[in-house]
């Protein structure tokens, strides 16, 4: 099958049909695209792509995919012209038969049917790349990260983290990624996210989105609580694209922990709750409060923004959000935080997110693995600003692309199909800052089996 038919047989948009027609591709035939993935492999087949003249990652990718659908399907396991070459052969050879021979000869039995291919596994780009079409990064992130080490794979996990807004993480992935055949692609797709990460922190987008307020660290207790002020390193300070610099100086974010000052036969303490604060807010306005989630079985933990409270590096950044929070799922800072304020180590932790904070409690739960953390409870969050949802404005048209797909920092809805823990919502119904119809996104959305959403009359953000 020559390669304009095999285009034709995948079905592809015009405008992308003939961007990919007019590349050098005619005398290429997909029984020699074929040897190349039976002896290469797929990275063997996007090389083959690219030496073809191939420029577009997003082409080769399609062209791949493509492939190995319709071997999949059995559509292409042998070339028509092979298929007419052959009918011809055996069409000349009983002519032939037919002019010398005049005795009359029994008919010879039909060959054996062959027996249709077995179908094949997708891959696991194909597999992590629907994942990502169909915004379930989640999923995308489990099977990256249960993928074998080579460069390949990291290439698929630094997609996997940009689009999880994780990119201290994409930074390292992308630098692996570099070490293989798909140097060139990791390098192009880093450059992108850098100018991503301009972008989001460019001072325009910054103005009027965060309200930090800054506090000291040790200002007194509230009576009935032992309260410990601490911090952790959350990323780099002045860029996630330092990462890879073992030398690049970190943001010190800060956090609040309240204990009982006396235990309460009536009121054990039953487990820690791990508090994100919404925005224009600080650890210690939470010192009122300290009291009644005591009287509700928790130790309570609040923690920083950078910029908030006595976190380090102003201004508070959209590209840091996520990177800053991490330690507290997979770097062990919030085991030293425990620690350090003398909590019983045994005592479960359920994560909490009010409105901006929402986001990290659900970025957190999403990226949690193993028993790190028991449930969640989201606070008038917000669901995504993705073009389409109600109340939501239009993605800005010079948002820049990495890879192929814009990056939604903003979305819970994504992250939250991929949260297994229990989980509640709560909502005002009359919230005005963050409307009601968030909340029911996120509660249909979340893939947790015992979730709750409470929408709450007559209360606002």
């Amino acid at each position: 099958m020559k390669f304009s038919e095999f285009l034709d047989s995948l079905q592809l948009q015009s405008n992308s049909l003939q961007e990919l027609q007019e590349e050098p591709l005619a005398s290429t035939s997909t029984d020699d695209l074929y040897a190349i993935l039976d002896t290469g492999g797929r990275p063997a087949l996007l090389k083959r792509f690219k030496e073809l003249g191939v420029t577009k990652l997003g082409h080769r990718q399609t062209l791949a995919n493509g492939l190995g659908r319709l071997r999949r399907e059995g559509s292409l396991t042998r070339s028509p012209a092979h298929k007419m070459a052959s009918q011809s052969s055996a069409g000349a050879a009983t002519a032939t038969s037919a002019i010398t021979d005049t005795s009359v000869t029994p008919a010879e039995p039909p060959p054996p049917a062959q027996p249709s291919p077995t179908p094949q596994p997708p891959s696991i780009d194909e597999r992590v790349m629907r994942h990502l079409r169909d915004r379930s990064p989640v999923a995308a992130l489990r099977l990256v990260l249960a993928a074998s080490d080579d460069p390949f794979v990291w290439m698929l996990r630094a997609r996997v983290h940009t689009q999880m807004g994780s990119f201290c993480e994409a930074v390292l992935a992308y630098s692996r990624a570099a070490s293989g055949k798909d140097c060139d692609d990791a390098l192009a797709e880093l450059k992108q996210l850098g100018e991503l990460v301009r972008w989001l922190d460019s001072p325009e987008r910054l103005y009027g989105a965060f309200f930090p307020k800054q506090t000291p660290r040790g200002l007194p207790a509230p009576s009935g609580s032992i309260v410990t002020d601490g911090s952790y390193e959350g990323a780099p300070i002045k860029s996630s694209l330092l990462a890879v610099d073992p030398s690049a100086a970190r943001v010190q974010i800060g956090y609040r922990v309240w204990c009982p000052e006396k235990p309460n036969p009536s009121r054990p303490i039953k487990g820690v709750l791990l508090y994100a604060h919404g925005n224009g807010e600080v650890a210690p306005n939470y010192d009122p409060f300290a009291q009644l989630f005591h009287l509700l079985g928790f130790v309570l933990i609040v923690v920083e923004f950078r910029g908030y409270g006595w976190s380090t590096a102003t201004p508070a950044r959209h590209s840091t959000i996520y990177d800053d929070a991490e330690p507290l799922s997979r770097g062990g800072a919030y085991d030293e935080a425990r620690r350090s304020a003398g909590i019983d180590p045994s005592l479960p932790t359920v994560l909490f997110g009010r409105s901006m904070g929402s986001r990290v409690a659900v970025h957190l739960a999403a990226i949690c693995t193993g028993t790190v953390f028991a449930g969640l409870i989201v606070e008038s969050g917000i669901s995504s600003l993705r073009p389409g949802r109600p109340g939501s404005a239009d993605a800005p048209a010079d948002m820049p692309t990495v890879g192929s797909a814009k990056v939604e920092l903003a979305s819970n809805s994504d992250k939250i199909k991929g949260v297994i823990m229990p989980t509640l919502i709560l909502h005002g119904e009359d919230d005005s800052v963050v409307p009601a119809h968030h909340a029911r996104a996120n509660y249909e959305a979340c893939g947790a089996r015992r979730k709750r959403l409470m929408l709450l009359p007559g209360r606002g953000h």
